[in-house]
């Protein structure tokens, strides 16, 4: 017989925090490492920085790399984790697919998917749900048969050794699009300067510059003014956070996250404000929004925060006493041993997370009225029997590969499942057709706005290099106001008008020699310069044609500024 809901959420509930847990004491693992290679150096590394007086006036110091500085760069180069300095004390962390140290299944940078660390006393402050564990490792983890439904299911025996009961190995939930945001109010203390944030409208990872050309600072300045494409400055509200900016920042519309959260928790009468702050402090709740403004690829689209993760911090008091016990040993290079285990202690407690049920349940018992939105569990589906009639089926009784096959039989506009083991590890069902409109899609925003026309360019210099432009045009081109197809004609015509114009430039210059050569534009000097390398190694004579063909060969970051700009 098949075990009750409540006794296997129970069982969720007891044994969420196990793979968080992991993820964490290897991170700190890893610190503990890092120090203990640090005061072994014979000689520490030169750090060189350069720093500008009231006077506008640079100066460049020199110092010995301290511990914080050397464990940053070990993360950075061995897991691909970079960090973005909030201020002076506070780092938030990131993994970038792009880097070369990135290792897609290690804890260490599957954890540090969105984590904030205070570097005074190595203390978590902060943390986004981590990465998702690639399938086949979360089967062969659980033992899980692919072929087999059976295998989904731990079997209880009663005293005689006889089967009383099934335990399913994992939950499936519904994958919604949207974006994952931190609500943490204990964040509020820290002494944050808005206005060096940096706004970030990437999905999942940095922006790769696909060029190495320095560009003039007046000529950024001037695009930007062009296109109007800068945003305001953020509001101070740091206990709201996207995965890479404090602050949040916004992806495919004028509206920043926060906002979106914001209107979502009006129309859903979530009042988080309601929450006492006992039941907040050093905690943080992470949401993941679904917005009409913030589609990817559904055409399901709905103002909706649904709570994803609960995470509760070790206090700061008591990360301040064990990590400074570390810092101040004695003899430390003849302590390797008892600096591990200061470590582990460190790690022990530090990031605790509550099951979204229980933390639900714990405001509830308190009496306290949020409306909070927890994430839909998939107990069923429905096929069609050998009569044609539809019925229902159980979880339990679906294969893995058989759930793959669910999925790839959806609509391309159907992400997937998201799947949680009994220990809290996360992996998940991608449908391949959702995958593939994403890839073609990007990573960027592709609303048409002029705030985000170098998205735009990008996108549609992309697009024409992988001659996807049509498909792009079919799948996402819209009605009223300006269309893709419009937009990219327009693209067109001004990478085509400045190829005349460099070709009758270089011809003056180069051929008919009546324009001096420190007269050609600025933009227009490197290009000219590699046109005539080509007509010397050949001695051909440069086409109009020829000068089109070198444009489009070039990377989308070397022809948007010189479009954009009037040098």
């Amino acid at each position: 017989m098949a075990t009750s809901d409540n006794v296997l959420a129970d069982l969720f509930e007891a044994s969420q925090n196990n793979a968080i847990t992991i993820m964490v004491n290897e991170f700190y693992t890893f610190l503990g490492d890092k120090y203990i290679e640090y005061i072994n150096q014979s000689e520490k590394y030169q750090v060189k920085q350069k720093q500008t007086d009231a006077n506008g006036q640079e100066t460049e110091t020199i110092h010995d790399q301290t511990f914080i500085e050397y464990f940053l760069f070990k993360l950075y180069f061995d897991y691909g984790v970079k960090r973005k300095m909030i201020n002076d004390n506070i780092a938030l962390l990131f993994y970038v697919k792009s880097l070369k140290g990135y290792k897609s299944t290690s804890n260490i940078t599957m954890l540090c998917r969105h984590l904030m660390i205070d570097l005074r006393y190595m203390r978590i402050i902060s943390l986004g749900i981590p990465k998702a564990m690639k399938l086949d490792d979360f089967v062969a983890k659980y033992k899980i048969n692919q072929e087999d439904a059976a295998s989904n299911c731990y079997v209880t025996e009663d005293g005689q050794g006889k089967v009383n009961g099934k335990i399913s190995k994992f939950r499936i939930y519904r994958f919604p699009e949207g974006t994952m945001i931190t609500y943490n109010p204990s964040l509020k203390k820290y002494n944050i300067n808005a206005a060096e944030l940096n706004v970030d409208n990437t999905e999942d990872h940095d922006d790769v510059e696909d060029t190495k050309e320095k560009v003039d600072e007046n000529i950024t300045e001037q695009i930007q003014t062009n296109i109007s494409q800068q945003f305001e400055k953020l509001d101070k509200n740091f206990e709201y956070s996207t995965r890479k900016v404090v602050g949040t920042g916004r992806f495919s519309s004028i509206k920043t996250f926060m906002e979106m959260f914001n209107e979502n928790n009006a129309i859903a009468n979530t009042k988080l404000e309601n929450i006492p702050e006992g039941l907040v402090k050093d905690r943080v709740l992470v949401f993941n929004i679904e917005h009409p403004e913030n589609r990817i690829i559904s055409n399901q689209l709905r103002n909706f925060n649904t709570l994803c993760a609960v995470y509760t911090f070790k206090s700061e008091d008591v990360c301040k006493s064990e990590y400074e016990s570390i810092l101040t040993m004695e003899n430390p290079t003849e302590n390797i041993e008892t600096i591990r285990a200061a470590f582990g202690k460190l790690s022990t407690g530090m990031v605790t997370q509550m099951h979204v049920t229980e933390y639900k349940k714990l405001l509830q018992d308190t009496n306290v009225t949020v409306n909070l939105h927890l994430p839909e569990i998939v107990r069923s589906f429905e096929r069609k029997n050998e009569t044609g009639e539809t019925e229902m089926i159980t979880i339990e009784s679906v294969s893995m590969n058989q759930l793959q096959n669910i999925v790839e039989n959806r609509p391309k506009t159907f992400q997937g499942y998201i799947i949680y083991g009994v220990g809290g590890e996360r992996t998940k069902i991608m449908n391949t057709k959702y995958k593939e409109m994403k890839q073609l899609k990007g990573n960027k925003p592709i609303v048409i706005e002029q705030w985000n026309t170098k998205n735009l360019f990008y996108l549609y210099w992309r697009l024409v290099k992988q001659q996807t432009l049509q498909q792009f045009i079919q799948e996402f081109d819209m009605t009223g106001g300006w269309s893709y197809n419009q937009l990219f004609y327009w693209f067109a015509t001004m990478a085509r008008n400045y190829s005349m114009h460099l070709f009758k430039v270089y011809h003056h210059s180069f051929v008919k020699k009546d324009l001096a050569k420190p007269d050609i534009p600025y933009s227009m000097k490197p290009f000219c310069g590699e046109l005539h390398k080509m007509y010397m190694a050949n001695k051909c004579p440069i086409s109009q044609t020829m000068v089109e063909q070198f444009i489009w060969q070039q990377p989308a970051g070397k022809i948007f500024w010189r479009i954009f700009s009037s040098k």
